[in-house]
């Protein structure tokens, strides 16, 4: 029995001796670990951001397109229309012109 219970103290000790050197070493790796996740997760935030900002950006000059298109195309029609205002303004001065004219045929002159 002395023998048994010489070899569980020698164990202990054994164990106890070994315990720090293996409590570092996970210790170690799992720091080494960590650092590693820590690493990667930042890498993999950065990509997904720049992807994401890369995406909202073509959506903006998109928009940016669209906007430019729209407001040539609303600025021609407001061109034509404008032109279409001019000519109507200009057939109506001519036809009071016209008028006038014609009053002044059809009706006497006035002798004072």
């Amino acid at each position: 029995m002395a023998t048994v219970t010489n070899g569980r103290k020698r164990g202990a000790v054994e164990a106890t001796a070994v315990a720090p050197s293996a409590i570092r070493h996970w210790l170690d790796e799992s720091g080494a670990l960590g650092d590693t996740y820590t690493r990667t997760w930042g890498a993999l935030t950065q990509a997904g951001l720049h992807g994401a900002f890369g995406l909202q950006n073509a959506a903006v000059q998109a928009s940016r397109s669209l906007l430019d298109s729209a407001v040539q195309a609303n600025r021609a029609w407001l061109d034509r229309s404008a032109e279409s205002v001019h000519q109507g303004q200009d057939a109506t001065a001519r036809l009071a012109t016209a008028s006038l004219g014609l009053v002044e045929l059809v009706l006497p002159r006035h002798r004072g």
